[in-house]
């Protein structure tokens, strides 16, 4: 058993009981927020972190409309330095806070429970931005709350019919937690997407628990290396050893492979070595806009569009 302990200590007269209650709330959830099994004593900035955390999920809710989220995308090349794919990245532009990172605003979508209009405003926003694209794919993240809503699935074949894509050029990204659940809705969701013609990536790969039946069980399509491993490769020794051997599972199990976090041509050839055909990263091209991925690979934006048709 475990157990995790907020407390507050009264140094001062008058304080209502509803209120050293509520500041001792604040202390158990920092105790969690933690990491459970500890005990955290009440400070004031607790509050003050409260009451910003409650503004930012408010101006998140009005930033859904307002039009101060946007879209960029970062290429992915191939090893000849191509063009052949890019990953669709949210950033939001706070009008006060400025630039705030995803780190923090997905984080709390996903605690407040927006990130499922935020989701379905990313899926949207990039059909339409990308569906007249023809030589490239595109990468989109999905969290775990998404694939596990029922009729996540049916939700993106509406989004997809309504902008006139072709499912077979995109990706959806998951993280291995979001299909270590053996949820219903969550399979159900990924056998549905995969019957309408997406396929599905593992984004970084090697930092969860990497199991082979995860890989099997959801018919994954491709692997993303983390980060994490690239910055270290170019130094040789267990990084390498480690990306090389992911590499070697990724074709024993005929699934393309990517490596993610490339800032240095020491890093591409290191993994190239390795047998590492895609790569992405600061080094292969800095997130952009949309119109700008465009005209890098020369797609045409009035090419004829594909309606997708649901099979089974």
């Amino acid at each position: 058993m475990g157990c995790s302990i907020g407390a507050a200590i009264i140094d001062q007269p008058g304080v209502e009981p509803t209120e050293a209650l509520r500041w001792a709330d604040l202390a158990l959830y920092r105790s969690k927020d933690l990491g459970r099994n500890r005990m955290t004593f009440f400070e004031p900035k607790m509050d003050m972190a409260l009451q910003n955390r409650r503004s930012l999920e408010a101006e998140l809710r009005t930033a859904l409309a307002d039009g101060s989220l946007r879209m960029v995308y970062q290429p992915q090349v191939d090893i000849h330095g191509r063009i052949i794919a890019a990953e669709a990245l949210l950033r939001w532009d706070h009008p006060q806070r400025g630039e705030i990172p995803p780190g923090i605003f997905v984080t709390l979508a996903e605690e407040t429970g927006l990130i499922l209009p935020l989701g379905e405003f990313v899926l949207r926003r990039v059909f339409e931005q990308t569906r007249d694209w023809r030589k490239m794919r595109v990468a989109i993240n999905v969290s775990a709350e998404q694939m596990r809503a029922p009729g996540f699935a049916a939700l993106v074949a509406r989004l997809a019919a309504r902008s006139q894509i072709d499912p077979a050029r995109y990706e959806l990204e998951l993280t291995e937690t979001a299909l270590l659940s053996d949820e219903a809705e969550t399979s159900a969701n990924i056998t549905a997407l995969k019957r309408l013609g997406f396929s599905i990536a593992l984004d970084d790969f090697g930092t969860g628990y990497s199991s082979l039946s995860v890989l099997q069980r959801f018919s994954v399509d491709k692997i993303k290396i983390d980060r994490s491993f690239v910055s270290c490769i170019a130094d040789g020794g267990e990084s390498e050893a480690l990306v090389d051997a992911m590499i070697k599972l990724a074709k024993a199990l005929d699934l393309r492979v990517i490596a993610e976090g490339v800032e240095t041509a020491a890093q591409r050839t290191r993994l190239a070595s390795c047998g590492c055909s895609e790569f992405q990263g600061f080094l292969t091209g800095r997130p952009m806009t949309a119109e700008a991925v465009a005209t890098l690979v020369g797609e045409a934006q009035d090419a004829p569009r594909v309606a997708i048709r649901r099979r089974g």
